[in-house]
């Protein structure tokens, strides 16, 4: 359920964060992931668990997004594309 969450999290939430701005949707998630979190630890049953844990995956896949979009954003680009530009070229 996790992984399921996971990929639905990463897959939209690039399109969001364009759309409505990264720190607005970065906050989202954080809340999401932290609700997921909670909602993990208080859980009942395991439906309730696994209902939490997806909460808490769509949080952490945004998560990610978000977080590299930022990295991408705040560092100039011979800072971050170089080092990937060889290890790309040496595994051909």
């Amino acid at each position: 359920m996790y992984t399921l969450g996971l990929a639905i999290g990463v897959a939209i939430i690039g399109k969001f964060s364009d759309q409505y701005g990264r720190k607005k949707i970065f906050l989202i998630e954080v809340f999401l992931f932290t609700l997921g979190s909670f909602l993990v630890a208080i859980s009942p049953n395991f439906i309730f668990m696994l209902i939490a844990r997806f909460i808490q995956a769509i949080g952490g896949g945004g998560l990610i997004v978000v977080a590299n979009a930022y990295i991408l954003s705040m560092f100039l680009k011979k800072f971050v594309v170089k080092p990937w530009e060889s290890l790309v070229v040496s595994t051909e």
